[in-house]
């Protein structure tokens, strides 16, 4: 794997290096640079968009690793099971509605069902940077990232999360799995395959897919977060080596430790109570701040855990799905307690109990809240008294 990233400090450098097991020997690793870089050049080759044409050769180093050929005899017999398409898939890409033929669009639904017949994609596995939990909007630069081929089962969640190989867009042929499929049969040479695998691998504009590495214990889980939703869906229905440019995830950040009330229908809102509960079956380790307004994260067990309930533990079911058994192992817990929702809240929240509203308005909005009590019974008082001549005025009110 060739590395490349940028820190503010050595501690963020240790920090993410050791995400990828390289612990010891930083300094005696010249590869490794502890000297001060200005945001120059030193900083633009770090992070990949400095000099142009040694970052394609890097990624076209990678990209026709041996996966390539895994990649190309699967496509081969894919190509071989595949039915015809229809008279009309010709012209996908100039009519509304596109048609690949009734038997391969069968074909690819009868694909996409049994797909999302396995653990389904989940709305979020990122909790540093994302405005779903309360959180410090200053996050750190630090970051790292490299060209790699990924199993495509380790891809949790896209922008079109809701299922495999259905798309949320106004566009229906756009890169959509039913042209994927009519592109592939029409590669009936091998210069046109080795073209169409540079199309799905690389990308039109030298864009591959974009994904971001979330750790968990046993192995990381990963998120499209640009380009290349299309191409995680394919790759994932027909599973196939996914190629893509891999950032690590955002630094932890301070988290806001406040309780807001439950309410019917409203948002979940009790995140100081959660991460208590992280912390006592010590999931989350934090340092607090002065005054214990902020708490920074010195330990997770799994980041997606920082987030509501019914998020976390069906990222919590999605890992154990791909990685049998190494969430029960990492925190000792149940299966119950780490996949039921309910025996999550539990554990972490204990039972729901009713807070008055009153106790989460500071001193002087209690003032201000009797005092627009008392206007309006000023003003029901007064239709009442007025409403004895005027028959419009309901007396009730």
């Amino acid at each position: 794997m060739s590395l490349m990233g940028w820190s503010g400090t050595v501690e963020e450098m240790h920090a993410i290096l050791s995400r990828f097991g390289h612990v010891d020997g930083l300094a005696a690793n010249p590869a490794v640079s502890t000297a001060a870089a200005t945001y120059d050049s030193d900083v633009d080759m770090a992070t990949a968009v400095g000099e142009r044409d040694e970052t394609l050769r890097r990624m076209r180093a990678v990209a026709d690793g041996p996966e390539r050929d895994f990649l190309k005899r699967a496509l081969q017999r894919l190509r071989s099971e595949m039915p015809p398409p229809g008279p009309d898939a010709h012209m996908m890409r100039s009519v509304r509605v596109p048609d690949p033929g009734r038997e391969l669009a069968q074909w690819l639904a009868q694909r996409v069902d049994r797909t999302n017949e396995q653990p389904p994609q989940v709305p979020q596995i990122h909790a540093f940077g994302s405005s779903s939990i309360p959180q410090s909007r200053r996050s750190s630069a630090a970051r790292a990232q490299y060209f790699g081929w990924i199993d495509p089962s380790l891809v949790a969640t896209t922008p079109d999360h809701e299922q495999w190989g259905y798309f949320d867009r106004s566009e229906p042929v756009r890169r959509s799995l039913d042209e994927f499929c009519v592109t592939l049969y029409a590669a009936d040479t091998p210069a046109l395959l080795e073209a169409w695998i540079d199309r799905i691998v690389i990308g039109d504009l030298h864009q591959p897919v974009q994904l971001e590495r979330v750790e968990g214990p046993a192995g990381p889980l990963y998120r499209v977060i640009g380009d290349g939703t299309h191409r995680a869906h394919f790759a994932r229905v027909f599973n196939l080596p996914l190629f893509g440019r891999i950032q690590t995830s955002t630094r932890p950040t301070e988290l806001w430790p406040i309780d807001r009330p439950s309410l019917p229908g409203a948002a979940f809102g009790r995140w100081k109570s959660l991460w208590e509960g992280l912390q006592r079956h010590k999931l989350l380790k934090v340092e607090p701040s002065p005054g214990d307004e902020a708490w920074t994260p010195t330990h997770i067990t799994a980041e997606w855990m920082l987030t509501e309930p019914e998020s976390a533990t069906a990222a919590n079911r999605l890992y154990d799905a791909v990685y049998p058994g190494a969430l029960r192992e990492a925190t000792g817990l149940s299966a119950a307690q780490l996949f039921s929702t309910a025996g999550w809240s539990e554990m972490l929240l204990g039972p729901e109990r009713h807070v008055p509203v009153e106790e989460y308005l500071p001193r002087g909005a209690m003032a201000s809240r009797a005092s627009s009590g008392r206007s309006w019974a000023s003003l029901r008082r007064w239709l009442a008294a007025t409403s004895a001549g005027r028959g419009d005025i309901d007396p009730r009110l």
